[in-house]
Order: C-alpha cells, then structure tokens, then sequence
C-alpha cells in the first residue's frame, strides 16, 4: 500500500476485533499484526478513481481548483477481471491488477472481519498468534477499504501487486494454462516526489490496446482549455469514442 495512512481505520477495527481472540501478541504490542501485515505482504500500487465525473468537491480537491480536466474511464473494456489481484503473479496481467469500488461503511468492514474469522474458525481462535495466512487475507481485504471520512468521494481503485525482490529472477510457472515467471520488477518502478518524500510507482500502459475505454472528457470549471485542442490531441493519439463535455459544477 502506497499510504500506510489508508489502513490505519481497518486496522483498528480488526485490533479490536482481535483483542477479543486475547492473543497476547495483541495485547503486548498492539502494532504486531500491521507491522506483520508489512513484513509479509508485498507493496500494492493504487490508481484511485471516482464514480463522480462532476462533483464539486472532487474538482476543488483533485484539479488543480477545478482548472483541470477529468477523463472518464469504462474499467469494463480494460479487460481486469478480479477486484484483488493474486500477489506475485507477474506475467499474466488478469492476476496482477485489480479493479474495485472502496468499502466505507463500518457494518460492511464488521462482516469482512467476521466472514473472515469464521473461515478460519478454531484455527484462529486456539492459535497463540494470528496464522500469517489469516493475516494475508486481512491485508488484501484492506485494499478495498477506507475510513467513512472519505465516503463522498465514491473511490474506486485500480491495484497493481508486483513482485518486487533484489535477485531478478525465478521459476517460470503455468496457471491455468497461461505462462508465468517470478522475475522480479524491481527494475521497472520509477520514482518522483510525493508528499515531502521519493515516492515509487509503476506505468501500465492499459490503453494501448484499449482506446475505446476512454469515453468522456470533462473541462473543469474554471478551466481556459480549448475542447478543440484537447480532442484533436487526443484523437491523434487514437482515441476516437469520447464525449467532450463541459462541468455544470456551480463554481466560476
């Protein structure tokens, strides 16, 4: 996860939740399990979307003061077909990207947390520390899941889950008859600033392949851009099936 920030809220609920099992772990040092979460867990990289493509808030928060511009994006035509990607899996990009709508309501996080515990059942409960297998579970569950804070900007995001290891390479494998390997990405993540520190990510070229996944362009309120300009830039790079709008947002 880019910004441990994000699983701070889940990771309290389950806290709580596991305080009840009374593991010691928990009750010595109640960090053990994120902090566990991260020694296990490879990084997962996020491109947060919104399923608002003209809200107020959003233009203030994410467009430079609403100056920008917003691309709405059919996730359907991408061709990702899981919400949480397997870990690990590099060569086969339907197990390595996720697309999913984030989880704000705390009954809804409650039932993941318990769903979770009754798979596992006594296993859980007689161990003397949480299985890392549970734990694993825990941290892909909190991919999907934000404080209600948030709840109004009805994100939806795309996660990314690559192997990243200092040797560069492993075994080549078979999945269901799709070629694998485990060389290690390492090499592909890039860095820039972000937030008063280096930050990595990774590019996905997604739209190569799927022009037609683009199909709207919506000019900021307070934007100078000329539609003609941002269409003939767009088109000659290949995308051809976008409606070009203007926001109704009330800010000028």
């Amino acid at each position: 996860m880019n910004d441990l920030s994000e699983g701070n809220w889940f990771a309290s609920l389950l806290l709580e939740r596991l305080q009840k099992e009374h593991f010691e772990e928990v009750k010595n040092n109640p960090n053990e399990v994120w902090e566990t979460w991260r020694a296990n867990t490879p990084d997962f990289y996020f491109s947060s979307f919104s399923k608002l493509g003209d809200d107020l808030g959003m233009w203030r928060s994410y467009a430079n003061q609403a100056s920008g511009v917003c691309f709405g994006v059919d996730s359907s035509v991408l061709g990702i077909t899981r919400a949480v990607p397997m870990r690990n899996i590099l060569s086969v990009k339907d197990l390595q990207l996720g697309c999913a709508e984030v989880i704000y309501e705390p009954d809804r996080v409650s039932d993941i947390i318990e769903n979770l515990f009754s798979l596992f059942g006594e296993q859980v409960r007689t161990a003397e520390s949480l299985p890392i297998e549970v734990q694993m579970l825990f941290a892909q569950a909190s991919l999907r899941i934000k404080n209600p804070a948030f709840a109004s900007e009805q994100e939806v995001r795309l996660i990314h889950s690559p192997l990243l290891m200092s040797e560069g390479v492993g075994m080549d494998g078979d999945i269901d008859g799709k070629k694998t390997n485990t060389t290690s990405a390492l090499g592909d993540l890039k860095f820039s600033p972000y937030s008063d520190q280096i930050g990595g990510y990774f590019e996905l070229d997604l739209f190569r392949d799927n022009k037609d996944a683009l199909v709207s362009v919506n000019i900021g309120p307070r934007s100078v851009q000329v539609p003609f300009h941002l269409e003939v830039f767009l088109k000659q790079h290949g995308y051809q099936k976008f409606k070009t709008l203007r926001s109704s947002a009330p800010l000028r």
